[in-house]
């Protein structure tokens, strides 16, 4: 089986199926609470080949408010919440069928295992300085929280100046966004 081959199985047993924006295949699976994702490929060794991926999952919820507070609401994927540290992945002398419903059900039973409220108040206990996309997902978390008081100190800082640390691309329009979420989330 090459990589196409997998893509249309993954497809056969649900997945929607796609190449991201540098060529590589994706599936995505929306279960009741949560949508699994997963980068997946071939690897032929010299006597096996391998069937590897790399596997995260998201909630509707917290991809909406990573893309309302980024302002970029034509995100294709979301935010990955949890990470898998050693997604599987399966060997065998020829990938088959077999071989991606394995494949299949375990990134499902992963998903299924991870702890998404955990994920959130992990994400809103972050340092301000954290590198990379994690202040999104920092203020994210806050916003889903509701911790109003804590965003409103943030933009409170940013607007006399103080950045709190945070990377150069937090702006003030992002933390008053996070802002509107978390009031948008207030019952």
């Amino acid at each position: 089986m090459n990589v196409k081959q997998v893509a249309s199985s993954l497809a056969a047993v649900g997945w929607s199926v796609g190449r991201d924006n540098v060529g590589d295949f994706f599936a995505e699976q929306d279960l009741v609470d949560r949508r699994i994702q997963m980068v997946f490929g071939i690897r032929n060794l010299s006597e096996e080949t391998v069937l590897y991926c790399a596997l995260s999952v998201t909630t509707e919820i917290f991809s909406n408010a990573c893309a309302e507070i980024s302002g970029d609401r034509a995100q294709q994927h979301g935010d990955p919440l949890v990470r898998a540290l050693r997604p599987p992945e399966l060997r065998a002398k020829e990938i088959s069928g077999a071989e991606v419903e394995a494949l299949s059900a375990a990134a499902w039973q992963w998903a299924v295992e991870q702890d998404i409220g955990q994920a959130i108040i992990d994400y809103s206990r972050l340092p301000t300085s954290a590198p990379g996309a994690r202040p999104i997902w920092h203020l994210a978390a806050l916003a889903i929280l509701r911790d109003v008081e804590r965003l409103e100190a943030y933009l409170s800082s940013m607007r006399a100046g103080d950045r709190l640390g945070f990377v150069n691309y937090v702006s003030v329009d992002m933390i008053a966004r996070a802002l509107k979420v978390a009031e948008s989330n207030t019952p």
